[in-house]
């Protein structure tokens, strides 16, 4: 049983390359196999984020999902890479 499709890590890869890559390039080095790379991607998308935002913030994606459809997700994964790239370098 997978948690999230090992598609949905490949496109969010493809994302965090053309995004951060400085970043991918310390994930690269943090993990053996590619697909550890992005191994938090399940908790952040099966729990739609709730255990790793605040409730206010919670509900916006949830909106946002209700509205967009799942690429809000991958927005909002990269956004939190985003606000955290210089505490993860």
């Amino acid at each position: 049983f997978q948690l999230i499709s090992e598609i949905d890590k490949q496109v969010f890869g493809v994302l965090v390359r053309e995004a951060f890559p400085e970043l991918d390039q310390k994930f690269s080095t943090l993990f053996e196999e590619e697909r550890q790379k992005y191994s938090y991607l399940s908790g952040w998308f099966l729990c739609l984020f709730v255990n790793h935002l605040p409730f206010q913030t919670t509900l916006r994606v949830w909106d946002a999902l209700l509205i967009g459809g799942f690429t809000c997700f991958f927005r909002v994964a990269l956004a939190i890479l985003y606000l955290l790239k210089e505490p993860l370098m």
